[in-house]
């Protein structure tokens, strides 16, 4: 049976959403595009699952620690006052959490996070950099 997930296909809709960081023991790291949220990333599991709970213990364990892992190394390169964190699946069925830096005094402060306000795209350069210093801080 053949899965259409983006995660696994790695498809020309995955990058055009996100950008792919670094792989980890039981997840992948990307950036995502749009970064009206500075550091917004995804941590996607390793492994096509559509639910937290079909992940046997072990790796949940992993994927869980890589998040907790992944979330402080986030909260300390970007200094943000609150680390929300999104689990959705209805549209992309692959566990991944939306892990997004906030400031009290930015957008979206004291709401969820949402894409239906204007996306902030950066430049390549600029992209880039963003992306080699999160892999930097993520992998020392």
């Amino acid at each position: 049976m053949e899965i259409d997930c983006i995660y696994c296909s790695k498809d020309k809709n995955l990058k055009e959403l996100m950008s792919e960081i670094c792989k980890l023991e039981g997840s992948i790291l990307y950036l995502f595009r749009d970064q009206k949220h500075l550091g917004r990333c995804v941590l996607a599991y390793k492994y096509h699952a559509t639910e937290l709970f079909e992940i046997p213990r072990y790796n949940y364990e992993i994927y869980m620690k890589e998040l907790k892992f992944v979330a402080n190394k986030l909260k300390e390169l970007f200094n943000c006052d609150k680390v929300n964190y999104a689990v959705y699946g209805d549209l992309i069925n692959h566990v991944h959490f939306h892990i997004v830096p906030k400031y009290k005094d930015g957008i979206q402060w004291g709401e969820p996070f949402s894409d239906k306000i204007n996306p902030k795209f950066l430049k390549d350069e600029e992209f880039e950099k963003i992306k080699n210093l999160i892999l930097k801080k993520v992998t020392n």
